[in-house]
C-alpha cells in the first residue's frame, strides 16, 4: 500500500513511520523541516545531529557563580587533563570487572 505521512518528523510521524516501513508499505513523507526528514530516512548518526544541530546554531554558556558560592575553593580542570583522566579510569574500571 502507499502511505503519505504529513508531519513525518513530529511526534506521531516519527513512530508510525518505522511502523508502516516495518510493514511493507511504501511511504511518502512529507514535512517543514528538511533536517529532521533526512534524520528519519537516512542513518541514525544524522538522527543524532539533528537532535544536537541547536547546540551548534545557539551555543550554551555555563556561569559557575552559584558553585563558586557554596563551594569557593574548588579548582577548575581543563579538558586536556579531565578528558584522559576519565578514560583511564573508565579502562581500569573495565579491567578490574574482568578479572
Amino acid at each position: 500500500m502507499n502511505v503519505a505521512i504529513f508531519g513525518a518528523a513530529g511526534a506521531i510521524g516519527r513512530i508510525a513511520l518505522p511502523e508502516l516501513l516495518g510493514r511493507g508499505h511504501r511511504v511518502r513523507i512529507v514535512g517543514r523541516d528538511a533536517k529532521k526528514l533526512a534524520a528519519l530516512t537516512f542513518s541514525p548518526l544524522l538522527r543524532e545531529f539533528v537532535e544536537m544541530y541547536c547546540l551548534f546554531t545557539h551555543p550554551v554558556v555555563l556561569d559557575d557563580a552559584l558553585l563558586r558560592s557554596v563551594l569557593p575553593d574548588v579548582r577548575k580542570t581543563l579538558y586536556d587533563a579531565a578528558i584522559p583522566a576519565t578514560v583511564r579510569a573508565l579502562r581500569a574500571q573495565q579491567e578490574t570487572v574482568r578479572v
